[in-house]
């Protein structure tokens, strides 16, 4: 990880009892993303910051990188979670 502050720790909130309340998009999500391994991940609720990212790259990055089915949402979007 870029930041030493980023050492994955939150993760272990994330995923154990307690919530967290924001995540850095190339660092937190990117982390998280490699431990749980999701079958699915979907982005959603873009800041300025994340979209200055753009969150379709980092998507398809993380897919390539880490092997998992990443998508950013978009106004609209709908999925059918029957067919994931």
């Amino acid at each position: 990880m870029g930041n030493p502050g980023h050492s994955c720790g939150l993760v272990k909130t994330c995923i154990g009892a307690e919530p967290i309340e924001h995540l850095s998009i190339l660092e937190d999500v990117r982390c998280v993303l490699k431990i749980a391994k999701p079958r699915l991940t979907l982005l959603t609720h873009f800041g300025m910051t994340t979209i200055k990212v753009q969150p379709r790259v980092a998507g398809a990055q993380w897919e390539k990188e880490l092997g998992l089915t990443v998508i950013a949402a978009s106004d609209g979007m709908e999925i059918n979670l029957e067919e994931v």
